[in-house]
């Protein structure tokens, strides 16, 4: 969740109830932003993903009470010689001994979790592998023009279960396998909301440490198990966002709506360094800038979030 109710050619185009939303459609709004000078990409309507998806991607408000930050924690990224996972894609049906994900943080590192992407335009989505309908669809690529991903829950012979960007937070729902390829990632985040800090693994190294600002008592970070499901760079680099917002499978969980959409989660930068550390925000978490450019540029889409009080 971002800026508050801006009104701009891009937010008019991705939520244009009639239109299919796509790549192009996108990067054209972008470029009617920057030369607007808008500082925020994010308000989408749920239509924009389909007549079934019920995603869709708030903004932050940028005006927050100044308020007195006692301890900040240093950020930190530590070098790191391994580059980021350029294994080929595993397909699915080829999968005899994929191992079920643990319950997150992997507390010794030893275990990837695994990612879904999907291989066909509408992806179909079941409550149950015995169902022969799909409760609902999502659209490939995503309207930021990203490949579709699921972070994956469970399996059994033909099917995935999945984590889905819907509400209520923690959803999950059944793809075939047949219709995805899976991956191993070995990224994780965790967002620890009473120390205020992030931390970032690949497999068992640290390679960030980092002081974050969260949601303020009435508009808290909601705790749960998410993913990246986008990777959005900012037409204003220096605006209250950063460079990038990382958009999360969550929403808030004390807003209904968020400047004309849902109130999405979400990884950004900031304009207020000083006010990082600090319970703030309306739910998103917001990192330094230089952090959240480290983290778009190494965490792959479906990175495995954990956010714990």
């Amino acid at each position: 969740m971002c800026g508050r109710g801006l009104r701009h050619p891009l937010r008019y185009a991705l939520n244009e109830p009639t239109m299919t939303v796509d790549a192009s459609t996108v990067n054209s709004a972008v470029k009617v932003a920057r030369i607007l000078g808008v500082a925020c990409v994010l308000v989408v309507s749920a239509c924009s993903e389909g007549a079934s998806s019920t995603e869709a991607t708030g903004v932050e408000s940028a005006e927050v009470s100044m308020v007195t930050v006692s301890t900040v924690i240093p950020s930190t990224v530590i070098p790191s010689t391994v580059p980021p996972s350029t294994e080929p894609p595993i397909t699915a049906p080829l999968l005899v001994e994929w191992a079920e994900p643990e319950v997150l943080p992997y507390a010794d590192g030893s275990h990837d979790s695994w990612v879904a992407t999907s291989t066909v335009r509408e992806i179909a989505v079941y409550e149950d592998p015995n169902d022969l309908r799909p409760s609902q669809w999502f659209v490939s690529p995503t309207q930021f023009g990203g490949p579709r991903v699921f972070l994956i829950a469970g399996h059994q012979p033909g099917w995935l279960e999945v984590y889905l960007p819907v509400r209520p937070n923690g959803t999950t729902g059944w793809v075939r396998t047949v219709d995805v390829t899976v991956r191993a990632n070995p990224y994780r985040v965790l967002v620890e909301l009473d120390a205020g800090a992030v931390t970032v693994w690949h497999d068992a190294e640290v390679i960030l440490q980092t002081p974050a600002a969260t949601g303020r008592s009435d508009r808290p970070t909601p705790p749960g198990r998410f993913y990246l499901r986008d990777i959005i760079e900012n037409p204003v680099a220096n605006g209250p966002y950063g460079s990038h917002i990382l958009a999360l499978s969550g929403f808030s969980e004390a807003l209904e709506t968020f400047g004309g959409g849902l109130p999405a989660l979400a990884l950004h930068g900031t304009n207020q360094p000083d006010l990082v550390g600090a319970e703030v925000s309306s739910g998103c978490v917001r990192l330094l800038n230089g952090d959240i450019e480290f983290l778009a540029a190494s965490l792959p889409l479906g990175t495995p979030v954990e956010i714990v009080s």
